[in-house]
């Protein structure tokens, strides 16, 4: 197999053994995500597509709650 890929549980489990806090991203709950974050986090976004538009949504809503000062 010449693509094989860890699936999304893995991927935040691999992250979270090595000390970095993760949050799972789920498109039916935004406000929710971005809640929990804080103006020192830092947002990492992996994944194969655009989620239904839903990451674009994701990103405006973390920029209006985290304005660039």
């Amino acid at each position: 197999d010449t693509h094989a890929q860890l699936s999304y549980e893995e991927i935040l489990a691999r992250v979270a053994e090595s000390g970095i806090p993760a949050l799972p991203y789920h498109a039916d709950d935004v406000s929710s995500c971005v809640s929990k974050l804080t103006k020192e986090d830092v947002v990492l976004v992996l994944t194969s597509g655009d989620l239904e538009g839903s990451l674009e949504k994701f990103a405006e809503s973390v920029v209006r709650a985290y304005p660039r000062s």
